[in-house]
């Protein structure tokens, strides 16, 4: 009996308990408040208001107010439910708004209009890719149909629903002066994302040209097998394809060099390899004909004559196979692969061969030391090598502390000790002999700020610290590391103070290397992790509004 009155008084004691909280519950409101990633709770009587502190001073935001389901709050309210607040912070810096008034000004300007239109290589055409980040349309009618113009070009090399490079020596794309077909589809594919961009503020996204992605990745495909691991009996022994190739290649440049010129039957045997490994011989017939012939007459042949020939012959040789010729600071793996990346093609299943080389960049020796230097520092701009490797940013592989050493490669290497964290790229920066923009490196200053954008450094807070000495002897002056002489250099700022003004101080962008520059440090402030001109377009990446 006891044990039943104990069993009842427990009950009674809960659903007292129960009783009171219920009562507690209905007349009172949980407020869960979340201000800079910190969450706490606030109880408020029914009826009762409450009101909202002043959060804390976060640097480099503004405080926008407080939110809840969507709508802003005053400071001061009447609860009505449980309700869940959070603070809304916006991203202030104070140079990034004062470029984007620079960057309006540019934008709307003739120097912009006729930079726009007459971009015609690839070094002119990739700042304007950073337009990307700005909400808008910034290309007239000119530079609109010089961008369709040039990607209505790929029609003409395009024989039985397949990219041909026969049928590009006689185009339109030929004729403006690309070497061959992946030169072409290189700045095809920097064009087609400009293309998007200049269609953003259309209300249907035009798929007019989505019907070359199977044509060109096959053809991408095709060239970047020359680059396989895979080897080929030649003569008495096993080489690669794309060192066959380059027989080739060097034979036809070079025939009327006795040290080049090849036997009939090697040029034979060679397209012979690349017929049992690509499966493609079309004009391998034509070409063979003439050149049996032009080996067979050479020594009757006047100067005049032979250079004729060898001209006949490369373009015969370059319809046979892909002329992997591109612009001067590129190499085919490079190209391959950006093109691939720009047009949303996956690189394993496209460029298999030129990613693993790509990748190769970051092998490192049993000591750790990187095997390749990548390049020397005379070419550090808008070139294969360093945008290619941007792209692998989120690869296992990748080292950003080898994009931070001039691709592996310190120049100026005679007696300098510098941390490997403490550089990038960034002789050409904080010069180390004059200690401003301007190098003897023969390379623009500014690439080296878009190129730590792009691997995704916070060059708004990157600097560099140098100790130096200046040691003259006679009209000599030399520098040398000092460790008591020193000075620290923010590379923003030293940017920014190359910038000229107006009569009211504001800054004055002229050019599109600067203007690349500018929105590459807007989009990063406006949270874009790494700007570049690289990718597919995405209209999410719009995130820099000059109003």
């Amino acid at each position: 009996m006891k044990k039943i009155f104990k069993i009842l008084s427990a009950m009674l004691i809960v659903c007292f308990v129960l009783s009171v909280a219920a009562s507690c519950a209905a007349n009172e409101y949980v407020l869960t408040i979340t201000e800079n990633g910190n969450t706490y709770t606030a109880v408020i009587k029914v009826g009762d208001s409450y009101t909202l502190k002043n959060p804390d001073e976060r640097e480099g935001y503004n405080f926008v107010g407080w939110y809840s389901d969507g709508k802003l709050l005053k400071s001061t309210f009447t609860p009505t439910s449980d309700m869940k607040i959070e603070g809304v912070w916006e991203r202030f810096d104070k140079l990034a708004e004062e470029l984007k008034i620079s960057l309006k000004e540019y934008l709307s300007s003739d120097n912009f209009k006729n930079a726009a239109e007459n971009a015609k290589t690839a070094e002119a055409r990739l700042p304007l890719l950073y337009l990307r980040y700005v909400k808008g349309d910034f290309y007239n009618d000119n530079a609109k149909a010089q961008i369709k113009k040039y990607l209505d070009m790929i029609e003409e090399i395009i024989e039985d629903g397949a990219i041909s490079d026969a049928a590009f020596i006689s185009s339109e794309a030929g004729r403006q002066g690309w070497y061959g077909v992946p030169d072409y589809l290189y700045s095809w594919s920097a064009i087609y994302n400009q293309y998007l961009d200049s269609r953003s503020l259309s209300e249907t996204p035009s798929t007019e040209y989505s019907k070359y992605d199977v044509m060109i990745k096959d053809y991408l495909k095709y060239v970047d097998s020359f680059y396989s691991d895979a080897l080929y009996t030649f003569g008495n022994e096993e080489i690669a394809l794309s060192e066959i190739l380059t027989k080739g290649n060097n034979c036809v440049n070079n025939f009327t060099n006795d040290s080049y010129r090849l036997e009939y039957e090697v040029m034979r045997d060679i397209l012979g390899v690349i017929y049992s490994a690509t499966g493609k011989d079309s004009g391998h017939a034509e070409f063979l004909s003439t050149y049996e012939r032009a080996f067979a007459e050479y020594a009757d042949m006047t100067k005049d004559m032979r250079n004729e020939m060898k001209a006949k012959l490369k373009t015969l040789w370059y319809s046979c196979v892909p002329n992997t010729k591109v612009a001067w600071g590129y190499d085919i793996e490079s190209v391959l692969t950006i093109t691939a990346y720009n047009l949303g093609l996956p690189l394993s299943d496209t460029v298999e061969n030129s990613e693993k080389y790509m990748l190769s960049y970051y092998d490192k020796d049993v000591d750790g030391n990187w095997i390749k230097d990548g390049g020397t520092a005379n070419w550090v701009g808008f070139s294969g090598r360093p945008l290619a490797g941007s792209i692998f940013r989120n690869h296992e592989k990748y080292d950003v502390a080898y994009e931070k050493t001039m691709q592996g490669y310190f120049p100026f290497t005679d007696g300098w000790d510098q941390p490997l964290e403490e550089m990038i790229n960034m002789d050409r920066l904080c010069n180390f002999y004059n200690s401003d923009l301007n190098t003897g490196a023969s390379a623009e200053p500014f690439y080296g700020l878009l190129y730590g954008f792009m691997n995704g450094v916070d060059m708004e807070h990157y600097v560099k610290e140098v100790y130096h000495l200046e040691i003259c002897v006679g009209e000599g002056c030399k520098y040398h590391i000092d460790e008591e002489v020193g000075q620290v250099y923010n590379v923003i700022t030293l940017w920014r103070e190359t910038l000229k003004k107006d009569s009211e101080g504001r800054y004055v962008i002229d050019n599109t290397s600067d203007m690349a520059v500018a929105i590459a440090y807007c989009a990063m402030v406006y949270g874009v992790e790494a700007p570049s001109p690289l990718g597919l377009y995405n209209s999410a990446d719009k995130v820099v509004d000059i109003g």
